[in-house]
Formats: C-alpha cells, structure tokens, sequence
C-alpha cells in the first residue's frame, strides 16, 4: 500500500473528525487506540459512533492496540 496521510481530518455529511492514518484511494482509516488518549468515558462512547459514520460514509475503519 502507498503512505497514508496522517491526522488528517475528514469531513462526512454533518460531521468533520480527525483521524490518525488514511488511505484516500482505498478508503481506509486507522485508528490506533493508545490508553492515554482512548480510556475515557467520552472516547469509550465516541469511537464506535465515529466508526459507524465514517462506515456510511463507505470507509473501512480498522482500530488498532499499540503494544507496551
């Protein structure tokens, strides 16, 4: 696969998120969930909502777990 842009914000019908690595031509994001920026009550909550938009909006959003 080709380099994939990273933080990039993409804008979907009512909505605008920034996400960590995208594939333009492929229309594939992904998310990598470090504990320190997704063990929050509002992430928790918020990242399936995120993935279920981006989703209709026909991208494939694959979440990844950094190992420590």
């Amino acid at each position: 696969m080709p380099a994939p842009t990273i933080n990039e914000w993409i804008s979907i019908p009512g909505e605008e998120m920034q996400c960590d690595f995208v594939w333009h031509g492929h229309r594939v994001i992904v998310e990598v969930d470090a504990w320190e920026t997704h063990r929050t009550r509002k992430a928790f909550y918020n990242d399936p909502r995120r993935d279920q938009l981006l989703l209709l909006a026909g991208w494939s959003v694959v979440r990844v777990q950094p190992r420590h």
